[in-house]
């Protein structure tokens, strides 16, 4: 039986996590998941488990491999940028993008 995140399985993502008191995004790669945790991976050799109830989104990292546009001021005017992202609320399964 394949799990929520088996999707977004070896895919750059940016993780919306929330504790008791903040919010915080963090950017990796989901590797794999069990029953309770999503295993999520930053860069070659750290991985951590997440608790899957801390997870409120998971949305396609588009500035994943665009470090040479975010080093050159990317983007230069206001507005000139085309920004593009998918999203999956785990708490509803709907996909939507803003």
């Amino acid at each position: 039986m394949e799990g929520a995140y088996a999707a977004w399985t070896g895919r750059p993502v940016v993780l919306q996590l929330a504790t008791e008191s903040m919010r915080v995004p963090l950017r990796g790669v989901i590797v794999g998941e069990s029953n309770g945790v999503v295993r999520f991976g930053f860069g070659d050799d750290l991985v951590i488990d997440i608790f899957k109830e801390m997870v409120l989104a998971v949305e396609e990292d588009v500035w994943a491999g665009k470090a040479d546009a975010r080093l050159r001021g990317f983007p230069s005017k206001a507005g000139s940028h085309d920004r593009h992202i998918v999203a999956l609320d785990i708490r509803t399964g709907k996909a939507g993008g803003h």
